[in-house]
């Protein structure tokens, strides 16, 4: 690593938003009210920005998606702090960048007990707590179920009993399912955290029908458009829909598609797979806003922890995220900030070269065997390396 890059880099600069959009926040002043909510979060594995209609696809249909940003606040730069599920979602349940929560891989790392949670913050603050998570790379015993009354992670083939076999993925539907039946066994006043996860669009690209037959060409967003539907389901519940409960949909890393000549995910670091959706929905409001500036990962915790009147500091010192709620209420904190991406697959599967990625506003350097710098306002399908250009 170039340590005097990382150190030295300093660009400031807003992002627009593109003609047509909702006004983005920035000095706006969107009034933002904590309470003890009860908190749904969402995660989407594999999903691309580009592929959901409220970040301008078209010709994949995620009306619930879409539902959702028009009643909340759509991130249009929201970055993951690594393109692989297990590290991601470690970020997002402590809001610590990789390097310091420890999970750097899939199946071979895990969450260490010492590490606190937001899970386990609201859980000592009298919530229930729930997961119901769709992947093998999830399950509880590599750390993730810390905090949880309940962690589903059963994984085994539908139909085959108690001894099945396990698959390595549960269907939208069926994880869906679960969460519903937990959320139809609470009472009214009880405030709750559920992390919902679904996994479909990963390989293997499979829709079930109407939308294999809809999608036949382009199974990806085949796979979104499914998980959109049962996304739809949650959101319709009953527990859901109340005033008191805040809503975050927000993706662990993208999909490479081709992109850089990536496929799917974890060996590099191009916004294809570091680019993520982040939806939030606040009680009574803001509504129709969305966020041109950049935002991490590592925000989430310190944004849940704010929104529900818990302070961060008495068993989180550590947190590097930043709460965003005095972003939304107008606070320009932005510009300075640098956000951070690693990806260490590539040297636990094939000992190449650990690459990291540090963004400040719209610039973005990557750190590898040949370095990288892109002005992704201007660039943002990264063609263009700046590195020798502006070596300073």
């Amino acid at each position: 690593m170039k340590q005097h890059l990382w150190a030295t880099l300093c660009f400031v600069g807003l992002l627009a938003c593109s003609p047509g959009d909702p006004p983005a926040i920035g000095g706006s002043g969107a009034e933002v009210t904590p309470g003890r909510y009860s908190i749904l979060l969402i995660t989407l594995d594999t999903t691309r920005a580009d592929h959901l209609e409220p970040y301008g696809a078209v010709g994949v249909e995620t009306p619930s998606l879409s539902r959702l940003a028009d009643r909340g606040i759509v991130f249009d730069h929201a970055v993951a702090t690594a393109p692989v599920t297990g590290p991601t979602h470690a970020s997002l349940l402590t809001g610590l960048y990789p390097i310091r929560h420890g999970v750097r891989n899939n199946l071979t790392h895990y969450l260490s007990d010492e590490i606190p949670t937001v899970t386990e913050w609201l859980s000592d603050a009298g919530y229930r707590t729930a997961a119901f998570v769709s992947a093998v790379v999830l399950e509880g015993r590599f750390g993730f179920d810390q905090g949880f009354d309940t962690y589903d992670d059963d994984l085994r083939s539908p139909g085959g009993g108690g001894l099945s076999p396990k698959i390595p993925e549960r269907s939208a539907e069926a994880t869906a399912d679960r969460a519903i039946a937990w959320l139809d066994g609470l009472t009214s006043d009880e405030p709750f955290f559920l992390w919902v996860h679904f996994y479909d669009p990963h390989t293997p690209y499979s829709p079930p029908s109407p939308w294999a037959e809809k999608y036949q060409d382009r199974p990806y967003d085949g796979e979104i458009a499914y998980m959109d539907s049962q996304i739809g389901r949650l959101l319709q519940h009953s527990q859901a829909v109340q005033n008191d409960v805040v809503v975050f949909a927000i993706g662990d890393h993208g999909e490479g598609l081709g992109d850089h000549g990536e496929q799917e995910h974890g060996l590099l670091i191009y916004e294809s797979t570091i680019r993520v959706p982040w939806i939030m929905k606040l009680p009574r409001g803001p509504a129709g806003i969305r966020v041109a500036a950049p935002v991490s990962q590592v925000d989430l915790v310190p944004t849940i922890l704010e929104t529900v009147s818990l302070e961060p500091d008495s068993g989180f010192g550590a947190v590097e995220g930043r709460s965003l709620l005095p972003l939304l209420r107008g606070d320009d904190w932005t510009s300075d900030r640098l956000l951070f991406s690693e990806t260490e697959v590539p040297f636990f599967s094939y000992g190449w070269a650990r690459l990291r990625s540090v963004r400040q506003a719209a610039v973005k350097y990557i750190d590898a065997p040949v370095e990288e710098l892109y002005e992704l306002e201007s660039d943002p399908k990264e063609r263009n390396n700046l590195a020798v250009e502006r070596e300073a």
